[in-house]
């Protein structure tokens, strides 16, 4: 049996984090890939060797992506190139039209919708060095005068793409909204059914403990005074070494500046999205938590008699929103 060659892609991008994912997406789905980490060596590459279709990223340092294809177009116009970005203004599609684009991908992408539009990009344009037209069109948009040699079948297929991507984009964006929108509710909800159940029962051990979400408990001088499994095992962290410490030299990595201002004026503190590195647990790189802190009341004269603080990651639907995947 003949084995199908593979089909050669280059990646043009600036960040060795996105080029690894990139790399590792293609060739799990049978692409042979080289990588080049900016436009002028991205140049280098495609001269030196034969590619079926070019992946490369907008905004690099020196050479931008539309430069790069430009370069690219002048001397191999049959090669499909696919810009991939976070730009979404008219003008930057235009931009990519005028420099000879195939096709424009914005970021987050699902790995699966990346690897069904190069598929597609291939199989319609294996005979597309046949089909360019001479002409060319000059036009004026937003100030700017544009200058597109692509032939009408390009044009046509990059808008197309274009408008289907913008689509798509903006679908996951409602759908990350509406989650985040119920995280925030779920957080409201707990928060409430927890400062109810401290005033009237006083079963706040049971309720850390056996909480979803991560749980420290501290007393009136905002000394830590127990925590939940759930936030122990998320960031790494033995109860015992961080009990009895204040939470500014036990928890040094969070907001403690706002959250104690808030606490000491009976207020609650509240932040979505807060990056951070876990001191113990360095592998995991970013994540990103909603946090949320409120003072306990005395029954009696509402004063302050300790605080809580609770802990939700969030950090798989950020990564989401950026095109990543959980580690």
């Amino acid at each position: 049996m003949v084995s199908r060659k593979k089909a050669r892609v280059l990646v043009v991008e600036d960040s060795p984090t996105q080029a690894g994912v990139l790399r590792k997406i293609l060739e799990s789905a049978g692409f042979e890939v080289a990588t080049a980490a900016n436009g002028k060596d991205g140049l280098e590459h495609f001269r030196a060797s034969k590619f079926d279709l070019v992946l490369s990223d907008i905004l690099m340092p020196g050479m931008s992506g539309y430069e790069f294809c430009w370069n690219v177009k002048s001397t191999a116009r049959e090669v499909p190139v696919v810009l991939l970005t976070t730009l979404n203004d008219v003008t930057d599609i235009v931009q990519g039209l005028e420099c000879g684009a195939d096709n424009f991908i914005m970021k987050p992408f699902d790995p699966a919708y990346l690897v069904g539009r190069i598929r597609n990009i291939l199989a319609n344009t294996k005979d597309l060095g046949a089909r360019f037209e001479k002409n060319s069109i000059a036009f004026s948009f937003a100030g700017k005068s544009f200058f597109i040699t692509s032939d009408t079948r390009q044009v046509l297929a990059y808008l197309v793409s274009t408008f289907e991507d913008f689509l798509r984009v903006k679908d996951r964006e409602h759908a990350s909204k509406l989650e985040k929108e119920k995280q925030r509710l779920e957080l409201e909800s707990f928060r409430a059914r927890f400062e109810l159940l401290v005033r009237e029962h006083d079963v706040v051990r049971e309720i850390v403990e056996h909480a979803p979400v991560g749980i420290v408990r501290m007393d009136e001088d905002l000394v830590i005074t127990e925590l939940n499994q759930v936030f122990c095992k998320q960031w790494g962290l033995p109860a015992d070494l961080i009990v009895g410490h204040d939470i500014v030299e036990a928890l040094p990595i969070l907001p403690v500046g706002p959250m104690i201002e808030c606490l000491r004026r009976g207020k609650s503190y509240q932040i979505e999205d807060y990056k951070i590195v876990l001191p113990h647990m360095p592998e995991r790189g970013d994540t990103f938590w909603d946090l949320m802190t409120w003072p306990i009341k005395s029954k009696t004269d509402e004063q302050m008699r300790g605080a809580v603080l609770l802990a939700v990651e969030v950090t798989g639907r950020i990564r989401l929103n950026f095109g990543e995947r959980e580690p």
